[in-house]
């Protein structure tokens, strides 16, 4: 029976007539037989008992290849495991008495407590078993069932205990045992400082200087509803203070507030999920491990952005939704239902600085975004490092708003005499789509050496016509991780610049964004590492935009600004803190003719533009 098995996937095995000898490649094979025969009911059966034998007798520089499957000592056969018993200890600790406790039984699975109570309801718990008593016992269950109790709230350590059953030597029985957290609640506090420069006219710090403060707290609830829920209340609160000002010197002030809330296993109110599996948009097996596998996400905050004399952004936003990991290099987040209110006040300063723009004035206008079977949505991806050296990943996010409301609004303007344009207490529906990519591939060389490239693209387009990109969700260049010889939003959109500005509010951003990176890190000293870098990129606007060499043209490469610099990192296993001396080295725009800076005008920036960060800018 178990040879049939073995010929039954002949075809995936991974030794190929006319390959070269890998040992390598043969010790795969075993893991791959192994596996394979581990979820057929064969729990016993080990790498051990298979040997890879080569026969050079036939000449022709041929090997021919033979595996042996050996039997257990005294028997005539591998034997088929089936599960037993399986038990939960919902508050296990060591050298805990079991022998007086609180049971229940669900499906065939008794559960234990201690206590009076069961911490975690073994509803919730039976969703995180895979095991079924009287099946074959199988690998892939207790992986299964052993990667959803780790990843519980609530518990601290989860153990999974196997063994051979007194009265039946054919099953296997199960016990599971749970330590839960000594303290339900938890709390963090965090305290940020920093100081920048902004220079008013070319590289000469004469500008704002700036101290910014930033205080945060989170609360952590572990169980909140006693089904493994985690629980999270934050707030922070950050602001600038300009230094050079003594009337009024508080620049900026956030406040953000948020609630989270977890719950461990898929919920699907609305069956949307189970919609597309029905309509085959989603495969039985995609699905079936999304109802195992998936986590719901529910969150509610609110946002308040006050930039003095310039504008303040007011934001409420509640969102429902799933986070999803099939494999240990794969994730996917979805926001099925989300809501967004934004409400904008423009200052008469900030109108005085962009000229009155219409294009910007028309970003700003009050709106929300809504969706209501689709929202977001967060896909990543980690190629492991092969045996070459090389590694790579795969950011992808798509996000929509107001498709519903453009749809049915549409619908119902075909039997109306009129063509209102819905719309909530005064708040347009924003209506647009969004997509972002994000590659990135990493050579690693010997002695703590790698390079390291990105590209990064991104769009966004308005569903109708007469509507605009907001402003919150356009795409900018500059900063810590984008363009580090440039503040964020001081570049574009193209060509773009406005000399009157002289940077004392960046707020350039655009409809399309291409990005590059290259960097290449090397190690000092101790934990200290340097890098090399170059950064290229820009936005653009697709329409809407009043200077004709600030939207997106055939045009775009001789509008890419570009950036070289080095930097030096603080490596502390867990995160690493990071400075990096951008050089401005290619402007989009020309001065006097000329785009690429001069070795004079490289000079001329010193140190450059300092980015201060924690850890790798991508």
């Amino acid at each position: 029976m178990l040879l049939n098995h073995i010929q039954s996937i002949a075809r995936e095995s991974l030794i190929k007539a006319g390959d070269g000898l890998d040992a390598d490649k043969f010790e795969l094979e075993k893991g791959r037989l192994v596996n394979y025969l581990q979820n057929l009911g064969y729990a016993e059966f080990a790498a051990n008992y298979i040997t890879i034998k080569g026969d050079s007798t036939l000449g022709s520089f041929g090997v021919e290849i033979i595996i042996d499957v050996l039997l257990p000592d005294q028997k005539n056969e591998h034997p088929v495991y089936h599960t037993g018993k399986v038990t939960v200890y919902t508050d296990h600790y060591h050298k805990q008495d079991t022998s007086d406790m609180l049971t229940e039984t669900l499906n065939h699975i008794s559960y234990k407590s201690e206590q009076s109570y069961f911490m975690v309801d073994p509803k919730v718990l039976s969703k995180s078993i895979s095991f079924i008593p009287g099946e074959v016992t199988r690998r892939v269950d207790r992986l299964n069932t052993y990667n959803k109790m780790a990843s519980l709230g609530a518990y601290r350590f989860a153990e999974i205990i196997p063994r051979k059953n007194s009265l039946d030597s054919k099953l296997i029985d199960y016990d599971i045992q749970l330590t839960p957290h000594l303290n339900k609640w938890t709390m963090d506090n965090g305290f940020d400082v920093f100081n920048s420069t902004l220079a008013r006219s070319g590289n000469e710090i004469d500008g704002q200087k700036l101290l910014g403060l930033g205080f945060s707290t989170q609360l952590e609830n572990r169980n909140l509803l006693r089904g493994s829920e985690k629980y999270q209340v934050s707030a922070s609160v950050n602001t600038q203070i300009d230094l050079a000002q003594s009337l009024n010197p508080f620049r900026a002030f956030n406040v953000n507030f948020n609630n989270y809330l977890q719950f461990p296993t898929f919920k699907d109110p609305l069956k949307v999920v189970k919609a597309l599996n029905v309509i085959y948009l989603a495969s039985d097996k995609m699905y079936n491990n999304f109802e195992r596998d998936a986590v719901t996400n529910l969150s509610m905050g609110v946002n308040i952005i006050n930039f003095r004399d310039f504008y303040s952004i007011n934001t409420v936003n509640a969102s429902f939704g799933y986070r999803f990991t099939d494999k240990i290099s794969r994730s996917i987040i979805i926001d099925q239902i989300g809501i967004t209110f934004n409400n904008y006040s423009l200052k008469p300063l900030f109108l005085d600085i962009t000229n009155n723009n219409p294009f910007i004035v028309r970003n700003f206008e009050d709106n929300f975004f809504t969706g209501l079977f689709f929202r977001n949505l967060n896909y990543t991806f980690n190629f492991p490092r092969s045996s070459r050296g090389f590694a790579g990943a795969l950011y992808a996010n798509v996000e929509f708003s107001g498709l519903e409301a453009y749809v049915l609004n549409g619908i119902y303007n075909q039997f109306s005499d009129t063509d209102p344009e819905w719309s909530v207490g005064g708040y347009q529906f924003s209506k647009f789509g969004r997509l972002e990519l994000d590659g990135r591939v990493t050579r690693f060389f010997k002695g703590n050496r790698s390079l390291v490239g990105r590209i990064n693209f991104g769009i966004i387009s308005p569903l109708v016509k007469d509507q605009y990109s907001p402003y919150v969700k356009q795409f900018n260049v500059g900063g810590p991780n984008s363009l580090r010889a440039w503040a964020p939003r001081v570049l574009g959109p193209g060509e773009f610049f406005n000399p009157t500005n002289n940077n004392v509010l960046p707020y350039a951003q655009g409809d399309i964004k291409i990005e590059a990176n290259v960097e290449y890190r090397f190690k000092i000293w101790w934990i200290l590492q340097g890098a090399l870098f170059v950064d290229a990129g820009n936005i653009w606007a697709l329409s809407g935009f009043e200077v004709e060499k600030g939207k997106f043209s055939a045009d775009f490469l001789q509008q890419m600004a570009v950036a070289a610099g080095w930097g030096m990192r603080w490596d502390f296993n867990y995160f690493n803190i990071r400075f990096d001396f951008g050089y401005r080295m290619r402007d989009p725009y020309p001065t006097n003719g000329e785009r690429w800076y001069s070795l004079n005008r490289i000079r001329s920036q010193k140190l450059g533009n300092i980015q201060v960060a924690v850890n790798y800018p991508f």
